[in-house]
This record gives structure tokens, sequence and C-alpha cells, in this order.
């Protein structure tokens, strides 16, 4: 990813954090997702069917009336309709490259909504996919800038965990602005282990999912009323970045992520995201939180697809922990401090992955590690 780019996907992120936690931000964080990814049209969308409270629908680019004119058309209006359906998690793919394009073409969807729009493809994301939920990121290209091609598939991969994590943060804090609404109900609906943590570790409230994953010891436990993560260096991250946070010191909004394995072998996926006076009392958070912390399951695309990289191309433990951190945390920094190694460490690590894989950019090695988990959409 060259320089421009690795700035404009940075933005793309920091605006996507921004709208989680506070959804008025959404118009831009989804302005430049456009801009990010070449797309004149976007739809994000997470539908939960134990939500009473309407769906997730934003959107940007369309004109009202054919957002009505979409939600007229009959569901099999389009053959495309039912395959987002059956993508897993992390799973991206676009309309020109799928087997069913042609007959898109001569469909009502593409006639009647598409083509009048001048929109020419389309592209999807699943981020989010439970038994009661599934969130989508939908974008269409305009005919004055071409079809997509494969970049799409890795600029999607790309946002795949900042989009589902943002979705997770806003679904807890920013649509909690309605005082009416009871926190814990919300929260307790949430599959995601949520816990409000002070600069100590100590737990001062959690949701129902973090009670029976602190109850049974996987993948958090609970030590004399603080939080205990598994493993010295997750803990030893998890400290000093509530140390952070109570000093003001870093973290920002982003928070930190942090890959962790249960006792079973399970992956989860810890962020801590900082909480401030004006968030604590949004979500009645309790004197002296510092930050809330998610604990969700791992998706499992990525370990598969880094054990089978690791295999064809040879690559140690070490780099192949390297790896699923790219994917997972993102930056040198933070890799080099969940895995307690240097920064120059961590950037050697990288080099000899990119020799043994012949590609030269972040971006080719996570689509190329995602190409191997599973067939194209």
């Amino acid at each position: 990813m060259d320089a421009d780019r690795l700035e404009l996907f940075s933005h793309t992120v920091g605006t996507i954090y921004d709208a989680a936690l506070e959804p008025a931000k959404w118009p831009e964080a989804l302005d430049a997702i456009l801009r990010f990814t070449g797309s004149r049209v976007v739809a994000l969308q997470s539908y939960d069917v134990l939500d009473n409270h309407p769906p997730w629908d934003l959107t940007l680019g369309y004109a009202p009336e054919w957002l009505e004119k979409l939600r007229m058309l009959t569901l099999d209006a389009s053959p495309l309709g039912a395959v987002i359906g059956d993508m897993d998690t992390g799973e991206a793919g676009y309309g020109s490259a799928h087997p069913l394009w042609p007959a898109v073409l001569q469909s009502a969807y593409y006639h009647e909504w598409a083509k009048p729009q001048g929109l020419e493809d389309i592209a999807g994301l699943v981020f989010d996919k439970t038994t009661t939920t599934i969130g989508t990121l939908v974008l269409g290209k305009h005919i004055d800038t071409g079809m997509y091609d494969d970049r799409i598939n890795a600029d999607l991969t790309l946002l795949f965990p900042h989009v589902r994590r943002a979705v997770l943060i806003g679904r807890t804090i920013g649509g909690l602005q309605d005082e009416t609404r009871e926190l814990s109900a919300v929260l307790d609906r949430l599959s995601a282990g949520v816990v409000l943590l002070t600069p100590t570790g100590a737990i001062v409230r959690t949701n129902a999912a973090a009670e029976v994953m602190l109850a049974t010891a996987a993948p958090i436990a609970r030590s004399a009323g603080a939080v205990l993560l598994p493993g010295s260096v997750a803990q030893r991250a998890l400290m000093r970045t509530l140390s952070a946070f109570a000093s003001g010191e870093t973290g920002g909004d982003k928070g930190v992520s942090i890959p962790v394995a249960g006792a079973d072998g399970a992956e989860f996926l810890i962020h801590i995201l900082p909480l401030d006076d004006k968030r604590r009392k949004a979500i009645e958070g309790g004197t002296g939180a510092v930050a809330i912390l998610f604990v969700r399951p791992r998706a499992s695309g990525h370990a598969e697809a880094a054990a089978a990289l690791s295999e064809r191309f040879r690559l140690t433990a070490r780099e192949r922990e390297v790896l699923e951190a790219l994917v997972d945390v993102g930056g040198v920094p933070m890799i080099a401090e969940m895995l307690g190694v240097s920064n120059t460490t961590v950037r050697t690590h990288v080099t000899n992955i990119f020799d043994k894989t012949g590609v030269r950019r972040q971006t080719d090695l996570i689509k190329l590690m995602m190409e191997m988990a599973a067939p194209p959409v």
C-alpha cells in the first residue's frame, strides 16, 4: 500500500471509529469508505431479530426516491439477492465476478433500479453473522468509473475488522441515546462479552455474556474483583492500556485490540475502548471506569487462512503470529506490544513473510491470505 493509500485507509478507519462513538458522524465515515473503495453509493445494514427497534440502515449516495423504489422491488428481483445471505462473516465479493452476473443484467433489479442510476457493479461484505443477526456493507460503482476488480475484495478485507467492531460498539453505546431504554437489557442481548474496567482492571459492570465468560474463566477470568486475560503478555498489554487510558497518554477513540486463546483452543479478540466522562455518563458506567472491554470470537476464516498460508510458504510459528496480527491488529507498534518484541523485530518478520510469499505490500499479503481460506464469491 503506497503512502497516499495508507493515509486514506488510516483516515477511513479513524472516521469509522468516530462514528461508532458519535452516530451523527456515520455519513462522514460512509463518505470515507466510498473514497477508499472508489464507489458511488454505500449501504451499511445490521439486523438483529431480538431487537425491537428498527435495524441499522445507513446509506449514502442514493436519492430517497430510489431507496423507496428498491424497497418496492420483489425479493427475487435480483438473482444475487440470496448470495449475501449465504456468505460467511468476513467474506467479500463483487457482482461482475459472480457466475450469476449475466442473469443479474437481465433482472428487474438491474433494468428498473440500478441501470437508471448509472450503477454498473456492486460489491458486498458480511461483517457480522450469527443465528440472530446479519451485518452487511454493500457498495455500488458508477458507470463513469468502470467495474470492480479483485482490489475491492482486498479493500473490504482490510475494512472488515474495523467495521465489525464499530457496529458492535455503536449498537452498545451509540444506540443508547434514548434514555428510556434499559442498558442492561441491551448489553445482555449481545453475544459479545462487555466489561467496564477501572485503571487497575477492577470490574465495574458486565453484561450477561461476560458473566458467563467470567464464571467459566474462558476466555476471561475474575481474580480479586479484577479481570484476568489468558497469558502474561495479554495481561500486561491490558494493564498498560488501562494505565494509558487513565493518564490520557495514548489510545484515542480507536482503542486497542488483543487476540487471546480460550482454554479449548478457541480464538477470541478483545477490544478495549477508552471511556471518557461523557461516554461514562451516557451508559451509566459508574465511578472510576476508564475503559469498556469487548470480547468476541475471532473469525475462524482468518485463522484457517493464516494456517494455510503458513503451511504453503513454510512460515515459522512467530511469522504466523505476526501474519495473524496484521489482520486483527494492523500496525507494527501494536503488534510489537502484543507479542512483547521490538518494532524492528516485527518489521524483520514482515520482511521475511514478504520474501517467502513473493508479495511486497500488506494489502496483497492479506488478499493472498484470504484467498487461501475460501474460493472467491
